[in-house]
């Protein structure tokens, strides 16, 4: 499970004056209870939840989920790793958009308290 201290989610929905409720009411949510469990990601967001969460807190949803984010982009990176030692045997030149690509997935990404 991703590491809660890091979600941006409270402390930014404090920090506007917003409640429980106010979130509940503006992620369609009929129980303030519900963000709670958003706050805590004992719930992961689906995309409209997360893109709303950035729409009304105005932080990108890498930033705002960034454990989840982690997750994702370690597991993508793995998964572009293995496909470009498969793919070792084309040539750089004919695929070399593609294999560029590639390798920038394959490359850990910073977070945001990497910096």
């Amino acid at each position: 499970m991703p590491d809660i201290s890091t979600v941006q989610l409270r402390t930014l929905r404090k920090a506007l004056g917003l409640t429980q409720e106010d979130m509940a009411r503006l992620l369609g949510f009929s129980m303030h209870s519900q963000v709670s469990r958003l706050e805590r990601l004992a719930r992961d967001p689906d995309i409209r939840m997360a893109l709303a969460c950035e729409y009304i807190l105005g932080l990108p949803v890498a930033a705002l989920f960034e454990p989840i984010f982690v997750q994702v982009s370690n597991i993508v990176a793995k998964r572009a790793r293995e496909r470009l030692n498969g793919l070792s045997h084309l040539s750089s030149e004919a695929h070399a958009t593609r294999l560029g690509h590639l390798a920038k997935l394959a490359e850990p990404q910073p977070t945001l308290f990497d910096v």
